[in-house]
């Protein structure tokens, strides 16, 4: 799941907390400013990973790589 740092009606702390830990789902953050601290904070409350905006294709296509296969067994299996 990808959203955004900055939302109008919540936060990506709301979307984490209504997933739950016990969820397979791996919550990626974008931001315009992906310094430490955003990095730091979606890291310590069990996010997977900070993406900068505007978006590059190779940081998108290796983030959203990984996760989905550290989430999926049947995915990393896919493209090995």
């Amino acid at each position: 799941m990808i959203c955004d740092r900055a939302m109008p009606d919540g936060s990506w702390q709301d979307i984490l907390q209504h997933v739950g830990p016990e969820s397979s789902t791996s919550l990626i953050v974008t931001a315009r400013l992906a310094d430490n601290h955003p990095w730091a904070e979606v890291l310590n409350l069990d996010g997977y990973d900070v993406m900068a905006q505007p978006f590059d294709a190779e940081e998108v296509t290796r983030v959203v790589g990984s996760a989905v296969r550290g989430r999926c067994p049947m995915a990393s299996r896919a493209t090995a």
